[in-house]
């Protein structure tokens, strides 16, 4: 059976730890605001900084996410893969990542975000 962790921390300017973390959206697994995998067009509040570590089976992803502006949000991502190989022999891959979100449109009652 393969062993799961995910292990995050936040870090937060004081002026939005007095707001209350439950106005804030949630994190998935990969470290931009959604649920699991998926990430959802909700931004966090402007200046957050998020770094999250997944492990799951061989994989493990190691993220650094950054709210920029209140529209715009970056993320730096590394994984490794352990014992992957198209030749079968006991090597591990690594890969790196780096996006930007911008928020188009804000979410109402009839258009989502």
């Amino acid at each position: 059976m393969a062993a799961r962790l995910f292990m995050g921390v936040a870090l937060l300017p004081g002026a939005a730890l007095a707001d209350g973390l439950a106005s804030h959206p949630s994190l998935n697994l990969l470290g931009p605001t959604g649920l699991i995998d998926m990430p959802s067009a909700e931004m966090q509040k402007d200046g957050v900084l998020n770094v999250s570590v997944g492990h799951f089976g061989p994989i493990t992803r190691t993220t650094l996410s950054f709210q920029i502006a209140p529209r715009l949000s970056a993320s730096f991502r590394y994984s490794a893969w352990a014992h992957w190989s198209p030749n079968s022999s006991p090597s591990t891959y690594f890969d790196r990542s780096f996006d930007l979100r911008y928020q188009l449109l804000t979410e109402g009652h009839y258009l989502p975000a």
